[in-house]
């Protein structure tokens, strides 16, 4: 049986707490076998996380991690 989760949020959602790598090291220490980033974007002014997502950022992190953990875990990103 493979594990895996592709519903995962990082500190780039507004309600997010740990960092891409963090969470990347704890899903290898958990024998996690693919990770996947589904962020929050909110769109709705009114909103409280409204403008809090930056796409540069969590693209350059999420290509970081691919690097960084290349052949302990699969990295993938939810993207606009």
């Amino acid at each position: 049986m493979r594990f895996v989760d592709y519903h995962v949020h990082s500190n780039h959602s507004c309600d997010g707490k740990s960092s891409i790598p963090e969470m990347c090291q704890k899903a290898v220490e958990l024998g996690i076998e693919e990770i996947g980033f589904s962020e929050h974007v909110d769109f709705e002014p009114k909103d409280w996380g409204y403008g809090f997502f930056d796409y540069e950022r969590y693209s350059s992190e999420i290509e970081a991690a691919q690097e960084s953990f290349n052949n302990k875990i699969v990295i993938r990103k939810g993207s606009r």
